[in-house]
């Protein structure tokens, strides 16, 4: 069962690049709707090249999770391209989500690795799907 009372988001940083994204880099963001924006204006769908750009998030009861952003031409065709990127992560690990390159044994010996090397990760990441605000306007 959802909890209705989903934990608001604290901060969202993006670290510093090897390129220019003062967009994403002048600033901690501290609303979902304000990091998409940001996003939304360094990547261009016409012409952009590849890159990744790290973050942290930070809810309001602490718990933190840090992962690269894909700043590609895709990524400027999404309407919340972190949030969807944060949550289709989260889903994969929480098992709930297999990559569609991925069949169902291979997801299976993925999500066997992940918890061998990070032990209760998936639940954590469950835990954190449904109990944390995940995109959206906050």
């Amino acid at each position: 069962m959802k909890n209705t009372a989903l934990v608001p988001i604290n901060s969202i940083v993006f670290s510093l690049a090897d390129f220019p994204v003062p967009l994403l880099t002048s600033r901690p963001f501290t609303s979902w709707a304000d990091a998409e924006a940001a996003i939304l204006g360094t990547v261009k769908s016409e012409v952009y090249v590849a890159s990744r750009i790290s973050f942290v998030l930070t809810w309001t009861d602490g718990e933190t999770y840090q992962a690269l952003l894909p700043l590609t031409q895709k990524t400027a065709t999404l309407d919340a391209p972190l949030g969807s990127h944060v949550r289709q992560a989260l889903e994969f690990l929480a098992g709930r989500r297999p990559s569609p390159s991925m069949s169902a044994e291979q997801y299976k010996a993925a999500l066997a690795d992940n918890e061998r090397f990070h032990p209760g990760r998936a639940e954590w990441a469950a835990r954190i799907l449904d109990t944390h605000k995940i995109g959206g306007t906050s």
